[in-house]
């Protein structure tokens, strides 16, 4: 199989790591919680990998259960 996800990170997303490295020299909260943030995002990215099917069955049953929310009202 082959492997299509890489990971280069979006030009937009470059970006704004370069605009943030210019302004913030750590000391700032939002440079904490873009760390945090990021941190999070790479966890879900390993859950996502690591247990393709669970998640793929949770993303199907959510949807589900909002199509039938909707529905109702």
């Amino acid at each position: 199989m082959q492997n299509r996800v890489t990971n280069e990170r979006p030009p937009r997303v470059r970006l704004l790591d370069q605009q943030m490295a210019a302004t913030n020299e750590g000391n700032d909260p939002a440079d904490a919680m873009y760390r945090q943030l990021e941190a999070a995002r790479q966890s879900a990215e390993e859950f996502i990998a690591s247990h393709p099917a669970a998640c793929l069955g949770a993303a199907v049953s959510i949807g589900i259960l909002l199509g039938w929310w909707i529905k109702r009202q």
